[in-house]
């Protein structure tokens, strides 16, 4: 009877309604996927912050000034306590923050490339996404949407250069080490403008190449992606049902 109910609620709906109910599932479940882990992740450091009389703070503390409390822990008999608070507090949410980053920058490149091939398949178009030169999606996606539509990039330009940045940071983490030249000022300036993110400029001696290093201390940054994204590709269904 339930799957009635819900067959039967699909079919009444328009082909349009249901390709933005399907986006909304897509982004709805990485939301409470995300909540889940960092849900989790929080109790633990929470859990572990009242039961080592060593490692109390000030609750008015953010995350980034109770680790510098911890960090004076070093080269004491506390020490064991203060990897352990490391690990829970700042190593592994870091560590899935970068792997949810990367899933999710998937997912929405999975995503456009469909909806640019099906906007081609209804206009009759003889060439997809993957016949334009290049190896970056997105940019192969652009090309292609501007070649087949009359869309104005610049009514998604705040959802498509956060995702670009986005996928920017995520490439820097996953080939450098969460390590940026800082040269790269576009991504520099992304990442000092982001309350996300706990990063340390590292001057070398010999200034040939200084360094910035990061740390993705909270969710905002990934929430804010998963919002822009959706909006971005409701956005883009328009084009697909005026087509």
């Amino acid at each position: 009877m339930l799957l009635y109910s819900f067959v039967s609620y699909y079919i009444k709906m328009t082909r349009k309604e249901f390709d933005i109910s399907i986006y909304h599932i897509i982004f709805e479940d990485l939301r409470k996927y995300q909540n889940l882990i960092e849900t989790f992740l929080n109790t633990q450091k929470k859990e572990l912050e009242e039961n080592i009389i060593e490692v109390k703070v000030n609750e008015k503390l953010n995350d980034s000034e109770k680790y510098e409390k911890y960090l004076n822990l070093i080269g004491t008999e506390s020490y064991e306590k203060f990897e352990k608070y490391h690990d829970i507090a700042r190593l592994f949410p870091h560590n899935f923050r970068v792997s949810f980053l990367t899933q999710v920058i998937s997912i929405i490149e999975r995503e456009l490339k469909k909806l640019c091939n099906d906007l081609g398949t209804i206009q009759r178009q003889t060439f997809t996404v993957a016949d334009l030169k290049g190896t970056n999606d997105f940019l192969k996606c652009k090309e292609y949407l501007k070649k087949i539509t009359n869309i104005d990039f610049n009514s998604i330009n705040a959802e498509w250069e956060y995702i670009l940045q986005c996928k920017s940071l995520r490439n820097n983490l996953v080939h450098a080490d969460n390590v940026i030249k800082m040269d790269n000022k576009k991504l520099i300036n992304f990442i000092k403008n982001n309350d996300s993110i706990d990063y340390e400029h590292e001057e070398f001696i010999d200034k040939k190449e200084d360094i910035m290093t990061f740390v993705i201390v909270n969710s905002k940054l990934i929430d804010e992606l998963i919002n822009k994204s959706q909006k971005l590709f409701e956005n883009l269904l328009i084009l697909k049902y005026n087509s």
